[in-house]
């Protein structure tokens, strides 16, 4: 056995790290969606900040 496979318990260890890779980048989207969808800023490039009026 692999001395890698010991301490992960995989022996695949750069495809368990693709994987726990992705789901991040996919949480971290539905996360950036869900705030958006929120505040109302479409997500899309339109939006532009309004000054603020005194």
């Amino acid at each position: 056995m692999p001395r890698h496979a010991a301490r992960t318990g995989s022996l695949t260890p750069g495809k368990d790290a693709d994987v726990i890779l992705r789901a991040l980048g996919t949480g971290l989207l539905e996360s950036r969606d869900r705030v958006a969808a929120a505040v109302g800023v479409p997500l899309d490039g339109t939006w532009r900040p309004q000054p603020k009026t005194a």
